[in-house]
């Protein structure tokens, strides 16, 4: 079997760099999956590790929603910098402040650059032309489960977090998938539907909604007539 680190700065080697001169790796995965233990492996496998640096998107997302808005900072901030031939740099973002504080220098080793871009998001659409090899990284549910709940703690055998936005992100897609169907079997458009209980359900397991009879008319919704 071949080791995953060293394949993946094989395939980079081989790539053409994308943003200037540097090589950008992006290790792109759901939450828990084992993204920042596989980028610290791919780094100590390149040559001259030390040099090689690690963006880790977890520095720039502006809280816990902010997934969607973090892209457009990576391209702004260093890939399109890289591009063209300016020096990178992000802010961090402060999270215990909720807010973006300083500015951190981005720098890049002697040729040929390679810098490593690790997090949800990172291979995203935006980013892409940039990137000379993109890696995927995921788990079962129930391994990432395990490990949120290592990392973020519990609450009466509940995780105290939800995994991160990479869930919320897709389970915005499932909300309004959800909703839509629910609306349609019931005739009723006024519709909540929750993304809070994600991940407290069975291994493979689907939406599941739950519909309630309040009354007759309880949100003052009158369906239009015929």
């Amino acid at each position: 079997m071949v080791h995953a680190p060293t394949r993946i700065t094989e395939l980079l080697r081989a790539a053409p760099a994308r943003a200037g001169h540097t090589r950008v790796l992006a290790i792109d995965g759901p939450s828990g999956a084992g993204k920042t233990t596989l980028t610290a492996a791919v780094r100590r496998a390149l040559d001259s590790p030390a040099l090689v640096p690690v963006v880790h998107l977890d520095s720039i997302y502006p809280g816990w929603d902010g997934l969607a808005d973090s892209i457009p900072r990576v391209v702004e901030w260093v890939l399109q910098p890289l591009a063209e031939g300016r020096p990178a740099r992000y802010r961090r973002y402060d999270w215990d402040r909720d807010e973006y504080a300083a500015w951190v220098d981005v720098p890049t080793g002697p040729a040929p650059p390679v810098l490593i871009v690790e997090g949800v998001g990172a291979g995203a659409l935006p980013c892409a032309p940039y990137l000379s090899l993109l890696v995927w990284v995921d788990a079962p549910a129930s391994l990432r489960f395990e490990r949120g709940i290592a990392r973020d703690g519990e609450v009466r055998g509940r995780r105290n977090a939800m995994l991160d936005d990479s869930d919320v992100h897709w389970h915005r897609q499932i909300k309004s998938c959800v909703g839509g169907v629910t609306a349609a079997v019931t005739g009723d458009p006024a519709v909540f539907v929750s993304v809070s209980a994600a991940h407290q359900g069975p291994d493979g397991g689907g939406p599941v909604a739950a519909i309630v009879d309040l009354g007759e008319e309880p949100t003052g919704y009158r369906p239009p007539a015929g």
